[in-house]
């Protein structure tokens, strides 16, 4: 007898990312996304900073790359809109004069949530 087990797939992302180059990394996240939801992938796993690239350096005190990071990760949420499927996605989030390395997630066009690294 065969029994549903509520069983989820869970994908790790390796996204093609180009520094600081957020429109590029943004398109690369959004295209992975559709193909983990067209095959029926529940929580789809990204690398830390994949919306600027890990390497980022002093660019990451620069507003102009945060400004431009935040603005993607609403429009990946936004893709998201209608799908099921969880995207989890590496971003840094600015605190008073803080950096922080963070963990976004979105689903269905909202962003869910924010978890600092720890």
């Amino acid at each position: 007898m065969a029994t549903d087990l509520g069983l989820i797939r869970v994908g790790a992302a390796v996204p093609v990312l180009e520094v600081a180059d957020t429109k590029f990394n943004t398109d690369e996240i959004i295209r992975i996304i559709k193909e983990a939801e067209d095959n029926h992938t529940g929580i789809i796993v990204f690398p830390e900073l994949c919306i600027t690239g890990y390497s980022c350096a002093d660019l990451f005190f620069q507003h102009q790359l945060y400004n431009r990071q935040i603005k993607s990760l609403f429009r990946i949420a936004e893709a998201t809109k209608g799908m099921k499927i969880v995207a989890i996605l590496g971003v840094y989030v600015q605190v008073n004069s803080n950096l922080y390395n963070c963990a976004a997630v979105v689903q269905n066009g909202q962003i869910r949530g924010v978890v600092p690294k720890m």
